[in-house]
């Protein structure tokens, strides 16, 4: 345990090392840099900062500045990842500065511009402006999302992300965070200031999820009003699949059992495919009697009724099963 502390702390200290590097390069070039995800919540909530493992360094810069900062960054040493279908909507390639083996992506969104995450005002540059404030990193101005719109996001990419490569144990990180951002000192969250601008509707089922999940664990209070308006706000997440997603959120991250045992490990898409069903906007019964359907024909694969795309999938079954 010890020395897996140690070598936390030396890989935090070389993740600390390359967001300054952003930080300073942008401080210089006049552009203003937001913290996201593990790097802003690690210092900001946990005890330690070394304690929230992360795989990258997520910043956040405006959309006019993206190209500019990511140009920038390589003509001082970082390397672009080879290969990578860059999409300038949400962020271009990640950048690996090599003395320190960090990588960054450089945001100018939170999510892709298609993304039902980015419909009404909630995800919009104005609204995330709206709800940034000042702070420090390392001694340099930097902004974080307020407690509120960080705890949103959270919910947020966690359900997206789980979506679209079903859950596994690494997404149990986002309710660690959320567990640690509710418990901080300090003034309550304004639930209600946030109901207010919280106009996504699958946003809202995301944070209905999350808060619905951490409170039947107690892991954290919330309001039972809170719950009562966040279901009541969203019409993708009733009673029946809020008891199935819980039951899917204890088997995959908390037991580490993939969904539907050997069978379900093999063939990861299948929880995709539940998640997605279920945080449809359907009535539940029509999603139950979809869902197997929607497993061997998913809706999302445009080539699913082919028979090349079947053949494959069953080459891939066999081979697994060897």
């Amino acid at each position: 345990m010890q020395g897996a502390d140690l070598s936390a702390q030396v890989v935090a200290g070389n993740i600390r090392d390359a967001t300054l590097e952003v930080v300073d390069a942008c401080r210089d070039a006049g552009v203003r840099v937001t913290l996201l995800k593990g790097v802003s919540i690690g210092e900001q909530h946990y005890p330690a900062a070394h304690l929230r493992a992360m795989g990258d360094v997520d910043l956040l810069v405006d959309e006019c500045d993206g190209v500019r900062v990511r140009r920038m960054l390589q003509r001082r040493g970082f390397v672009r990842m080879a290969g990578f279908h860059e999409r300038e909507d949400y962020h271009g390639a990640p950048l690996c500065l090599p003395e320190l083996g960090v990588w960054v992506e450089i945001h100018t969104g939170l999510f892709h511009e298609d993304d039902p995450l980015r419909r009404n005002r909630l995800f919009s540059p104005s609204h995330i402006a709206r709800q940034t404030v000042a702070s420090t990193f390392g001694g340099r101005e930097v902004g974080r999302f307020t407690a509120e719109l960080q705890l949103v996001y959270i919910a947020s990419y966690w359900m997206r992300d789980s979506s679209n490569y079903g859950l596994q144990a690494s997404f149990v990180r986002p309710l660690v965070d959320a567990v640690y951002l509710l418990a901080q000192p300090g003034p309550e969250l304004d639930w209600d200031g946030m109901l207010e601008w919280l106009d996504n509707d699958l946003a809202a089922a995301s944070l209905y999820v999350l808060l619905s999940y951490l409170a039947v664990r107690d892991l954290c209070s919330v309001p039972q009003r809170i719950l009562a308006r966040l279901a009541s706000a969203q019409r993708r997440v009733g009673r029946v699949e809020l008891r199935i997603l819980t039951r899917l959120i204890d088997r995959t991250l908390l037991e580490g059992r993939p969904l539907l045992g050997e069978f379900g490990e093999r063939h990861p898409m299948i929880g995709e495919t539940a998640l997605r069903v279920l945080l449809d906007t359907r009535p539940v019964a029509m999603k139950l009697v979809t869902l197997p359907w929607a497993m061997i024909f998913p809706p999302w694969v445009s080539e699913r009724y082919t028979w090349s795309y079947q053949r494959g999938r069953m080459r891939r079954f066999l081979a697994r099963a060897q």
